[in-house]
């Protein structure tokens, strides 16, 4: 089932649907400058394909699902099985979802719960032959986009904060990407991708920030301790090298700490 809103037949509510499947035996689509206003969420039901996304290609399956915002070049197809289920939205609470995302404009996921989604998607259809409620469909397509991205935002988190404790246990020491991604089970490109994602820095840069708040407690508690040690023991070998971003972060050298 397919079914195309046109603006004549819907009020600009915060969010509504322009088009909507919950089963739909997926063509190619080559979209080279995205859609002009129009965001969307697809789920992969069966088969196998593609989607290429600002110079990334990745290869689909069942289960798989991803975000598109606005103005995003993107392709995507598959075999002679692809089947998708997809809505597409626009509306004035676009804005709110992007923030709430980060500023993200793609988003790809592994795995989704289809079953769930998919009775969403069907609900959605039914209420458009049935009742046509204007008001029910915009919150019926607002819930179904925000619970999708708050159950992915979830997962993405859950492995990131294993990470992310696997740093402050280990800063003393010298530490791999490929150590770091092999903690989450994840690709170094992916480790890299969804780190910047959760926390806006990449993970040197968080491995960097943690082993300098531990170097200035141990300078403050630990007084008769070189300065050279210190480092040491925060995975600093290089005592010139730390001094220097001790002083990029804090505006002092570690012994002017001391002397304040």
């Amino acid at each position: 089932m397919l079914l195309h809103l046109f603006e004549q037949d819907f009020l600009p509510l915060p969010l509504y649907f322009v088009s909507i499947s919950s089963h739909h035996r997926q063509e190619p689509v080559n979209r080279v400058g995205g859609f002009c206003d129009i965001a969307q969420v697809l789920f992969v039901l069966d088969g196998e394909g593609y989607v290429r996304c600002k110079g990334e290609e990745l290869r689909l399956k069942r289960g798989n699902a991803f975000f598109l915002d606005c103005g995003v070049p993107h392709a995507y197809g598959g075999d002679e099985s692809f089947t998708t289920a997809w809505v597409t939205f626009r509306g004035s609470a676009l804005e709110d979802i992007r923030r709430y995302i980060g500023g993200r404009d793609h988003l790809f996921f592994e795995s989704c719960d289809l079953k769930r989604y998919v009775a969403r998607l069907e609900e959605i259809e039914r209420e458009y032959y049935d009742g046509k409620r204007e008001g029910r469909m915009s919150a019926m397509v607002y819930s179904l986009v925000l619970s999708f991205l708050d159950e992915m935002n979830r997962r993405e988190r859950l492995p990131m904060e294993r990470i992310l404790r696997y740093m402050e246990e280990n800063f003393h020491r010298h530490i791999t990407v490929s150590e770091l991604a092999a903690v989450a089970n994840f690709s170094k490109s992916t480790l890299c991708n969804h780190f910047k994602n959760t926390y806006g820095c990449t993970a040197f840069e968080k491995l960097m920030e943690i082993r300098l708040i531990n170097a200035q407690m141990m300078l403050r508690l630990n007084e008769d301790d070189k300065v050279c040690h210190i480092a040491k023991r925060c995975g600093f070998d290089d005592v010139g090298y730390f001094c220097k971003a001790y002083k990029k972060k804090y505006g002092v050298t570690p012994s002017e700490y001391r002397l304040s």
